[in-house]
């Protein structure tokens, strides 16, 4: 249906703003709802529905935006060396989002910048911080398939799906303790399920492709859900204070009976073990489908529009999960139907009805052009920015009015402590408490007063004084290693206005000890750090066959278990560690100790045999940071994969255990361990515009 049975109900679009740095309020006459939009819960620590968009950081600051999305994908992987890529990017990393277009720079900058950019954000010469969100869209265009079903085989690929969590862990990695949102594969779980309805019958290759971290079959079986979940699993290993949700395509919205059968789906691929929910209301402005393609039937009117969000709120409460609006066309009633200026309708309503989003479940808007033909907010008129302005200056949408905070990390989290920075937007005091990450969260009223509520034990409370927009510091001591904790923070202003609703910060202290199944051979290996320092833990660690550290082992050993790899971090710069491996079964007498790095300080890494104290069912052995075999140059970092080795297949024990994981190395079962770039990623979704 054509625009104006839509556009009847509202009041003329925002005016044109030739410097679209000094909007205000007065810039618009856009209809507005009332209704209150106060999140319950709050959201990645926001009270008011978010806004948000994709572009570049004076776009970003034209407005007070929530959020600001860029896709993450590449080139086919087959292209070129990942593993290389992810050390060095060269010419022929370019088209990869690790090293898009530059060269010469360790991988992964585009993913920091993107962080880094969001967090320094400004509004009117204020600090504005943005969540920044990745869209993570890489199935497609890195197994250069077709779309479709052919694009859905490319998950029950091992080659192809090792390197793809290596991708993912690389990305979740340069996130690290960040705040974010991930979005996971725009489209592809629409394929999935027209191709079936129970993802559990659609084959994906997990544990042979991620045995480090996915490789039980009974956790994460070996099918397109098992997939969703290593997935979701990842990011809570990796990349802690992220959030993370599935992209649920409302292709079939419309349908009697679709919201059930989209709610089965999901539950059955493990998206309720995300955080949220995607879903995109269009890939095209209405004008384009119109004009260029002969599809009338993309313009929405009222009718349309509300049976859209009673599907999103139906889908959410069942899953118990909110719903995030993503890519939604930037065309409105101001456009002539040319390239870059098309029309649409869904700004101008979702601006109008903000009050009946929030009540659909729906927690944040992104705006952006799903193709390079489409409007974008450099070419809507100045419509968004006035909009998001407005939205934000009458308290409907954004931040809201009254002071607020943001937490991000200083330093750490080490095995014992954390520093944490803590901004709120007015000059006051600021009061912070800390839980076990299962409690309950607390009011606002809860966190100042800083004391056990309900049934919840405070871990440690506090306050600060605060200036307007300048960082002050919490120092979290004395905390348990390997354990959970969120920290809540709520700020009040000279007038003892207290915020809203707290802000929150997660946080995972590092390990001493993993205990895990090695990716061959069966039982579990437990790996124990000692030394190093009250601070030394594990930051990452887990066990990979022997293949994925990107050099062949040595001629006549086998690794009946793969590898340990970790990185030990906050240790004692120039000190030594220890650690201690422990096998499900006795080691043979005549097994060696091989590791992957250094054979004297300084030198390039190479397979060499390690001094290590065997005896047993253990290994015992010591590395010194910035020495012998520690693949980190960084100090109070060490880095090392390592794992016991036999001789050729003589000194196997028994055919039930060694042998088995023999042959199971020898069949090639690989995954990959991966370290830790500028623009957009060259290679485009079917609704991404380049550049």
């Amino acid at each position: 249906m054509k625009q104006q049975v839509l556009l009847g109900t509202l009041t003329a679009a925002c005016l044109f703003v030739a410097h679209l740095g000094n909007l205000s309020a007065a810039s618009c006459n856009v209809s507005t709802n009332t209704t209150n939009t106060t999140l319950s819960p709050p959201f990645m620590g926001r009270d008011k529905l978010m806004v948000g968009l994709s572009g570049g950081d004076a776009a970003a600051a034209s407005a007070p935006f929530d959020l600001r999305y860029r896709y993450f994908n590449s080139m086919p992987f087959s292209t070129y060396n990942h593993a290389n890529c992810m050390q060095n990017v060269t010419a022929g990393c370019t088209g990869w989002w690790g090293g898009w277009q530059e060269t010469g720079v360790p991988g992964g900058l585009y993913a920091t910048r993107h962080i880094q950019s969001t967090q320094a954000a400004t509004w009117q010469g204020a600090p504005q911080p943005q969540i920044p969100v990745f869209t993570y869209y890489m199935i497609l265009p890195a197994s250069g398939l077709p779309e479709g079903p052919s694009e859905v085989a490319a998950i029950n690929d091992q080659t192809f799906l090792t390197t793809y969590f290596n991708d993912w862990r690389f990305l979740l990695q340069k996130i690290g303790n960040n705040q974010a949102m991930l979005h996971l594969e725009p489209d592809f779980w629409g394929f999935v399920r027209a191709l079936n309805s129970n993802p559990a019958a659609v084959p994906a290759k997990v544990t042979l492709s991620n045995p480090a971290d996915c490789g039980n079959a009974a956790q994460y079986p070996n099918n397109a859900a098992g997939f969703a979940q290593c997935m979701i699993h990842m990011v809570r290993v990796y990349a802690p204070n992220a959030t993370v949700g599935v992209h649920a395509p409302g292709w079939t919205f419309s349908q009697a009976g679709d919201a059930q059968a989209t709610v089965n789906f999901l539950q059955a691929l493990g998206a309720d073990q995300g955080d949220f929910i995607v879903s995109d209301p269009s890939d095209r402005d209405a004008g384009f489908y119109e004009t260029v393609l002969n599809r009338p039937d993309a313009w929405w009117d009222d009718s349309m529009a509300q049976t859209y969000l009673a599907w999103i709120k139906a889908v959410t409460q069942q899953l118990g999960k909110p719903a995030v609006l993503w890519q939604i066309p930037l065309g409105n009633s101001n456009g002539n139907n040319t390239t870059s200026h098309y029309k649409d309708n869904r700004v101008e309503y979702f601006f109008s009805h903000m009050g009946e989003l929030r009540d659909a479940n729906i927690v944040g808007l992104m705006f952006g052009a799903g193709e390079g033909q489409q409007t974008t907010p450099e070419t809507d008129g100045g419509l968004l920015y006035c909009s998001a302005t407005q939205d934000y200056t009458q308290g409907l949408g954004g931040p809201g009015p009254g002071i607020q905070s943001s937490l991000t990390f200083a330093s750490g989290p080490t095995t014992i402590s954390a520093d944490v920075n803590a901004t709120a937007t007015q000059a006051g005091t600021g009061y912070w408490l800390l839980v076990p990450r299962s409690a309950s969260a607390p009011t606002s009223a809860q966190v100042e007063a800083g004391v056990n509520y309900g049934a919840v034990t405070v871990v440690a409370a506090g306050n600060l004084p605060l200036a307007a927009n300048v960082p002050g510091s919490i120092s979290l001591a004395g905390l348990s290693a390997g354990t959970q904790y969120t920290l809540y923070f709520a700020a009040k202003d000279a007038s003892n206005n207290l915020q809203t609703a707290p802000t929150s910060l997660a946080l995972t202290t590092t390990a001493t000890i993993y205990t895990a199944p090695p990716p061959v051979g069966g039982g579990s290996v437990t790996t124990v750090l000692t030394g190093g320092g009250p601070t030394c833990g594990f930051q990452t660690v887990g066990y990979q066959s022997v293949g994925s550290v990107g050099a062949p082992p040595p001629r006549g050993l086998v690794f009946p278990y793969g590898l340990v790899n970790f990185a030990a971090t906050s240790c004692t710069p120039g000190g030594a560690i220890t650690v201690t491996l422990t096998y499900p079964n006795p080691v043979p007498a005549d097994a060696q100790f091989w590791k992957f790095g250094p054979p004297t300080a300084g030198a390039p890494s190479q397979w060499y045999q390690h001094p290590a104290v065997i005896a047993g069912n253990t290994v015992s052995y010591s590395i010194t940071d910035n020495g012998v075999g520690d693949r980190s140059n960084v100090l109070g970092q060490i880095n090392d994969p390592a794992g016991l080795a036999l001789p050729g297949v003589a000194s196997v024990p028994t055919l039930n255990e060694w042998t088995l994981a023999l042959l199971a190395v020898l069949l090639g079962g690989s995954a990959g361990w991966v370290g830790l770039r500028r623009g957009a990623p060259a290679t485009a979704r079917r609704r991404h515009p380049l550049g």
